[in-house]
């Protein structure tokens, strides 16, 4: 799991050293940290977890596992409200394929949707993993998309709904909301880049193409959140 605290353009490494409460976790490695430096704005993103919710219990330095994130991100969010700055939680995707917590659950996913639901995030966006099969794409479609309560978008992607057969947005094109602190107003979008991967029950438009359709929102800040490679 890649885990970042940032704010403006700047992107700081952020780990937490926390006693896990998973009785085979290894103790945390202490480590000297420096006080964390706010903006007007800050986004705490994860990336590519791939399954690993559980932590690597088998590296010290890596054994948080996703409860200890959900704890952070608490902690993180009473720091910012006495701060009087907004902090906002996001995911640009590969949340699935790589840790036995996905790969071995029959069906793939049984548990990870729920684990992952418990985090409370405010932008959600899909990776490459999520549409390698058409079982994943589906997934995304009927349990990700509603268990992110109008969180998920994707501003390029389409899939096939597995109950109509017909070809629908796997969620919306963007996201209009006001941060709670400073009451910015965010537009936000998630682009997955040209990705040619991917199983024949989701379509990907290119990035190029879309930027050139007309948008008819607006905002004061505009956030965009691709998922590269």
């Amino acid at each position: 799991m890649i885990l970042r605290l940032s704010h403006g353009l700047a992107i700081l490494s952020f780990v937490s050293y926390t006693h896990s409460s998973q009785p085979s976790a290894p103790e945390p490695v202490s480590a000297p940290l420096r006080e964390l430096e706010w903006g007007q704005l800050n986004f705490l993103h994860t990336t590519d977890v791939h399954g690993w919710f559980a932590g690597h219990l088998q590296e010290p330095s890596y054994a948080a596992d996703w409860g200890d994130y959900v704890s952070l991100a608490d902690r993180l969010h009473e720091r910012a409200g006495r701060e009087g700055v907004d902090l906002l939680l996001i995911d640009t995707g590969d949340r699935i394929e790589g840790n036995g917590l996905y790969d071995g659950s029959a069906p793939k996913g049984k548990y990870l949707f729920d684990i992952f639901a418990e985090q409370n995030i405010d932008v959600i966006t899909i990776g490459n993993h999520e549409l390698y099969k058409q079982k994943s794409a589906q997934n995304e479609l009927l349990h990700t998309v509603p268990n992110s309560q109008g969180h998920y978008i994707a501003s390029n992607l389409d899939v096939l709904d597995p109950a109509s057969g017909e070809r629908v947005p796997l969620a919306p094109r963007f996201k209009k909301f006001t941060t709670k602190a400073q009451g910015i107003r965010i537009l936000a979008f998630g682009f997955l880049y040209d990705f040619a991967g991917n199983a024949n029950n989701s379509f990907v438009e290119a990035v190029e193409k879309t930027v050139q359709q007309k948008w008819s929102a607006s905002s004061t800040t505009v956030l965009l959140l691709p998922f590269l490679y």
